[in-house]
């Protein structure tokens, strides 16, 4: 958190753009989305991400920050990086190397909504609902590579 009392418009255009700038750039340099790809997937002109990537203008306005922050898994980062910089930082990680809490709790809470719903009959025997040991799978699965990103200062 800057040392700042201030949520300003160029603060939160710092923090848009070095996430960008981590997600943004080709597949050659190693990041998930080129310009033309994150571009259309949120509606956008690709001169337009370009230039927030590149600080030529300022942070996107809210309804182009929202779509962004829809993005797979990017969005969640992108939204934690900004509650970063507005807030005391006890309750997030400190660094996207601690992982995103909200991509984690994303996936936590698909697995438990599942799990939910199946259990509200009462019975602990859900063999005939196949959709729920998938869930159960996926849980594992997601949860696996997230930590080992994390091992690893990837997530």
């Amino acid at each position: 958190m800057l040392n700042s009392s201030q949520i300003t418009q160029e603060l939160i255009g710092n923090m848009v753009r070095d996430t960008l700038r981590k997600w943004v750039g080709g597949k050659t340099a190693g990041k998930p989305y080129t310009f033309a790809e994150l571009a259309d997937l949120i509606g956008a002109s690709q001169r337009t991400v370009e230039n927030w990537v590149s600080g030529e203008v300022g942070a996107p306005d809210v309804s182009a920050f929202w779509r962004l922050c829809q993005v797979e898994k990017m969005g969640p980062h992108l939204l934690e990086s900004v509650l970063l910089a507005v807030t005391d930082r006890t309750s997030l990680p400190q660094s996207s190397e601690d992982g995103c809490t909200f991509e984690l709790n994303a996936i936590v809470s698909a697995a438990m909504a599942v799990l939910g719903w199946a259990l509200k009959d009462g019975r602990v025997d859900h063999t005939e609902q196949p959709h729920v040991i998938e869930a159960v799978k996926e849980l594992h699965r997601q949860s696996g590579e997230y930590l080992a990103a994390h091992q690893k200062g990837q997530a």
